[in-house]
């Protein structure tokens, strides 16, 4: 039987969709140790937003003003990976690198019946 995307699952704070910037910025502010969030809409997850992006979006002259009033769901990367508990490593690791939307992000959304289950690691998938 071949081992199952479940067991790297990292159980990680998440944020709603309608979430404002400012506020997501201060949660990674106040927590230095968080790279990325799930954004949510229910229990579905709709994208991901990591710290580095949002911080270069707030970093760029007037970025601040222009962002921190806008919701995450409107700066999150909607093509995130989103990938099943099921899902053998092997086929996760196919799909991540695969990806041409995500070749920065260190993070995978993981579900279970489309409903939000943790987050995976690139590092923790390639050390499997």
């Amino acid at each position: 039987m071949q081992d199952r995307i479940e067991q790297l699952v990292i159980e990680a704070p998440t944020v709603l969709a309608e979430a404002m910037a400012f506020e997501v910025s201060e949660l990674f502010r106040h927590n230095p140790l968080l790279q990325s969030l799930a954004v949510l809409r229910g229990a579905k997850p709709v994208g991901l937003i990591c710290r580095a992006e949002l911080q270069a979006l707030f970093a760029h002259p007037f970025g601040a003003s222009s962002n921190e009033k806008k919701t995450i769901g409107q700066l999150m990367n909607s093509k995130a990976v989103m990938v099943e508990a099921d899902c053998s490593l092997d086929q996760v690791s196919q799909i991540v690198a695969e990806d041409e939307h995500n070749a920065g992000s260190w993070y995978f959304i993981i579900c279970r019946k489309g409903d939000y289950l943790g987050l995976g690691s690139v590092r923790q998938l390639l050390k499997k």
